[in-house]
């Protein structure tokens, strides 16, 4: 059948098929009805909201899916963080789920609470949801804040899921020394770090990146700078503690015993006080050994 023009920018085009299209100077609308007086009402509506500075052109909105808005907060955002490398992985499991092709536009609530849903009955942990929805909800703030996107934030009212009771263990004076005396059968470095660790409550970041320059065995003391050392001694842009602030941590007679003997068997070169064979910091989280299980039998 020949395509008929019913009126001024509507198009018949086959039975409940009334094309619309609307050009006002750089904007560009089209859509198609059923019936000829949807297609007039939508079109008078369009009109006068354009006329009227009321029209939101939301065609960007359409082109970009949720994918596009990982990629960009992973390149933009992420790497300005400490934990940049954490959220990389938070950022590609989103961009694994079927709904991270759709539009931005029509992403919708229903589709975080299944997801939530999905997760707990999987008995995943309940600070990795809320972490992953955390994630979630600050990529659309920026989107909408920062990058100009017309769009609401669909994780805003989500419940979290609740948050596991806190575990507590404390090690009685018996269990510092099966923990220690287990770890000697691990890496030649672990029961020297445990014994840091234990004695000093210092963070595992804080312990890789100790150097020597910062420890004084004489005054009993270590003092952790805000920031590490650039080229030419300025300070780089890398955190060494948590919070971003330097501290100084006191140090008992057992730290200063085992900081002492550790120090006369271990290559000075580097500056760490733990290198790995190659003088770099070492990759605790690789680490894969059961002293602990062995030091509570």
């Amino acid at each position: 059948m020949k395509k008929a023009k019913m009126s001024s920018g509507i198009e018949y085009r086959g039975e409940a098929q009334y094309r619309v299209r609307i050009k006002r100077g750089q904007v560009t609308e089209a859509r198609t009805f059923e019936t000829l007086e949807a297609a007039k009402a939508w079109r008078e509506q369009v009109i006068g909201k354009i006329s009227g500075d009321e029209y939101v052109d939301k065609s960007r909105e359409r082109r970009t899916t949720f994918a596009d808005l990982l990629d960009r907060y992973l390149e933009e955002v992420t790497p300005t963080k400490r934990s940049a490398a954490k959220e990389r992985y938070l950022i590609m499991a989103w961009r694994r789920e079927l709904f991270a092709a759709l539009p931005v536009i029509s992403i919708e609530s229903s589709e975080f609470t299944a997801w939530r849903n999905r997760r707990v009955a999987e008995g995943k942990a309940s600070s990795t949801i809320s972490n992953m929805l955390n994630l979630a909800s600050a990529i659309f703030r920026t989107a909408k804040a920062e990058w100009g996107y017309k769009i609401d934030n669909p994780l805003i009212g989500i419940r979290r899921p609740q948050a596991e009771p806190p575990r507590e263990a404390h090690l009685r004076p018996e269990m510092d020394a099966k923990l220690i005396e287990a770890c000697r059968e691990g890496p030649p470095w672990l029961p020297y770090i445990v014994t840091v660790a234990l004695w000093t409550a210092m963070r595992q970041g804080e312990i890789r990146k100790l150097r020597w320059e910062w420890i004084d065995l004489n005054s009993g003391v270590i003092v952790i700078p805000h920031r590490l050392a650039g080229e030419a001694g300025r300070p780089s842009k890398q955190k060494i503690t948590k919070t971003g602030h330097g501290r100084s941590i006191p140090l008992l007679d057992q730290v200063v015993s085992c900081l002492r003997k550790w120090s006369s068997g271990v290559s000075h070169v580097s500056g760490l006080v733990f290198p790995d064979a190659r003088g770099h910091e070492l990759a605790l989280r690789r680490l894969k050994w059961n002293g602990r299980r062995r030091a509570w039998r």
